[in-house]
């Protein structure tokens, strides 16, 4: 069975989302942000890594303003 190359690229793009949202989970928000720009990159429509990607750059910007950052 062969793939497409965009249909190659959406599976690495999923698989690099599960990635980062598991460390969103674990509170590692900048791994989570450095997944969810790979899965970006594999997927430049991939909506939903935009979303969480925008999630976790936000949080840690309110994280840095508690600690005076």
């Amino acid at each position: 069975m062969l793939l497409h190359r965009s249909s190659l690229n959406q599976i690495v793009a999923r698989f690099y989302f599960k990635k980062g949202t598991d460390e969103q989970t674990a509170k590692r928000y900048l791994m989570a942000s450095r997944y969810f720009d790979k899965a970006i990159q594999f997927d430049s429509k991939y909506t939903e890594a935009y979303i969480e990607n925008g999630r976790v750059n936000l949080t840690m910007r309110k994280k840095g303003e508690e600690f005076g950052l």
